[in-house]
């Protein structure tokens, strides 16, 4: 598995293009910059067969509908992001002071339930962390932990986003420290870094073993 970084956007959130031997791409967390990433795909040779996103806050999700209309393909995110979708314009004027967003039709709802994710050839394990959104959620996929916003640097974004939730997010962060530490987060803003160290930094404490 080859994964590719797309900075996109004022808060250079991390578009991820995850792509196989046989050329197979998911698309995840495509947040603005379309032309950036249609470069990257183009100058690659992939052939995209899934948008994937952790949640739905409008610097994740501004070019999923011009990479679901380029090549045809499929939209997933997790039913209790839907609402958060729809109002992404909303919020998008609200903390930059514009909209434009062309808001994308969902065709594949994750929930609850759902913990193996089969797209293609490439096999995600999805983890349940709501907090930051209702619906967040962790994709693992070969030692690697695409976290979206859930293991996040403060710094990096605006304080009370929409439906962030501290109380639900400190207990998503208790069930990561459940996980392999040695995984790569691969985070929607910043840089990779090992599991164990980012909740050592989280957390302050010796609760998490390196």
């Amino acid at each position: 598995m080859i994964v590719d970084t797309v900075k996109t956007g004022p808060w250079k959130q991390n578009c991820y293009i995850i792509s196989n031997e046989s050329k197979q791409a998911i698309i995840l967390d495509p947040g603005d910059n379309f032309e950036l990433i249609e470069t990257l795909i183009a100058d690659k040779k992939l052939v995209p067969i899934a948008v994937l996103n952790t949640h739905a806050h409008f610097d994740h999700i501004g070019a999923v509908e011009k990479c679901k209309k380029k090549y045809n393909i499929d939209f997933y995110l997790h039913e209790k992001e839907l609402q958060l979708l729809k109002r992404a314009n909303l919020y998008k004027v609200a903390l930059v002071g514009s909209a434009g967003l062309s808001i994308p039709n969902v065709e594949n709802t994750l929930n609850n339930e759902v913990t193996k994710l089969p797209i293609g050839d490439f096999k995600f394990t999805i983890h349940q962390t709501p907090g930051h959104t209702n619906g967040s959620i962790c994709i693992e996929i070969d030692n690697h932990l695409f976290v979206g916003d859930t293991l996040l640097n403060s710094s990096l974004i605006p304080k009370n986003l929409p439906e962030e939730n501290q109380t639900v997010l400190a207990r998503s962060l208790e069930y990561l420290k459940q996980l392999n530490i040695s995984l790569v987060v691969m985070p929607g803003h910043g840089t990779p870094e090992k599991l164990g160290i980012r909740l050592k930094e989280i957390f302050s404490d010796t609760r998490v073993e390196m």
